[in-house]
């Protein structure tokens, strides 16, 4: 625990949540005033550190991570007018999208708020979860495949 035999591999980045799993871990970036992110998830394992950008550099910062590791997910809040925000899943193992769900004021009703989402590896399912602006008490889920 003295640090005499520590093997840093990385001194580029300030971590954010780290998340482990059998075989690697995943990691965000953490917020610093005056440094600008990446805009990236990174993946680590025996091969290293590897770097998976994010589609928007608004995801920074709201990483949901699936209870198997499988995936992982963002969500960025879009100032638009038929658009309220867009919710994007990406594996884990490359980093690729995988998913893009746009919640539209259309389909929710323009006082709807995304309370949530969770991402089930084993049923391969996205489960969302919110409420509406002045009826908090009323609730709503959606379940999309991957």
């Amino acid at each position: 625990m003295d640090g005499k035999g520590m093997q840093i591999e990385d001194r580029e980045h300030l971590w954010g949540e780290l998340w482990g799993f059998e075989d690697f871990a995943l990691a965000d970036e953490a917020e610093l005033v005056g440094k600008e992110k990446e805009g990236a998830v990174f993946r680590y394992d025996e091969q290293g550190i590897h770097s998976f950008p994010l589609t928007d550099s608004d995801e920074n910062g709201n990483i949901t991570v699936s209870c198997g590791g499988g995936y992982y997910g963002t969500r960025t809040n879009v100032q638009d007018t038929a658009l309220r925000c867009y919710v994007r899943i990406y594996s884990s193992k490359d980093g690729s999208l995988v998913k893009e769900l746009p919640l539209s004021y259309e389909e929710y009703g323009e006082n709807f708020r995304l309370g949530g989402y969770l991402i089930c590896d084993d049923m391969q399912r996205v489960i969302l979860y919110g409420t509406w602006r002045g009826r908090e008490t009323e609730s709503w889920i959606v379940s999309v495949n991957l």
